[in-house]
């Protein structure tokens, strides 16, 4: 189980990467191909969870990855990515492309916008991906009008991306039955302290965030 484990999360780390910054079109042409098949949990009449420290330096690296994609979400915690802010998910949004696309003349010659500030995201590319990610409809993220501007079918940024926070991950521990639950430290530059979390993720093409706790809420509050 421990190797089926390390091989579905490399799977799902090599969809999340490839749909990051995925069209629907893109999605369309390729998804057939890229179907996973979650793991049997009848073989070998074995119905309970995997659970344990990861085995491999791949197998770290594989869920860090899958951890760090949720950039500033990962100071928050949510029981259900419904909670999240419209404002949350573009910085997200924005954070996530800024990983992807380090070339900064390539990020700011297709969201930024000569004197004005922020970026501008368009409409379908932001929503199909927020949707595919976190759940979330369209109507939620079009709530805000200060985030979503209808007129220019645009989401904007409240502010440009500055340098993010360094962040320190150690995976702990992989739970993985129809879901994986990836328990971890995570120490952010600036934060007063360490925390112990717990994020838990469908399996999908892309994976899909479910929720996101603190764990060790005592500590923190010391």
């Amino acid at each position: 189980m421990k190797n089926a484990c390390f091989s579905f999360l490399s799977i799902l780390l090599a969809l999340t990467l490839f749909t990051a910054c995925s069209t629907p079109d893109i999605v369309a042409e390729f998804g057939e191909s890229l179907q996973i098949e979650r793991p049997d949990s009848n073989k070998n009449n074995d119905t309970s969870a995997s659970k344990g420290q990861p085995q491999t330096n791949e197998e770290i690296s594989n869920s860090k990855a899958i951890v760090q994609s949720l950039g500033s979400l990962l100071a928050q915690n949510w029981d259900t990515p419904k909670i999240l802010t419209s404002t949350d998910i573009v910085m997200w949004y924005a954070e996530h492309l800024k990983e992807q696309h380090p070339e900064e003349e390539l990020y700011l010659s297709r969201y930024a916008v000569d004197g004005k500030e922020g970026f501008r995201f368009p409409q379908e590319e932001l929503e199909y991906t927020t949707e595919q990610y976190f759940g979330i409809k369209p109507e939620q993220l079009q709530t805000d009008k200060t985030i979503y501007n209808l007129q220019g079918q645009v989401y904007i940024t409240p502010t440009a991306i500055g340098n993010l926070p360094e962040k320190q991950i150690e995976i702990t521990e992989v739970e993985e039955s129809h879901l994986i639950t990836i328990h971890f430290n995570l120490t952010i530059e600036g934060a007063p302290h360490p925390e112990t979390k717990a994020l838990t993720v469908k399996p999908g093409n892309p994976v899909q965030y479910l929720s996101l706790k603190t764990t060790n809420h005592d500590e923190c509050t010391d």
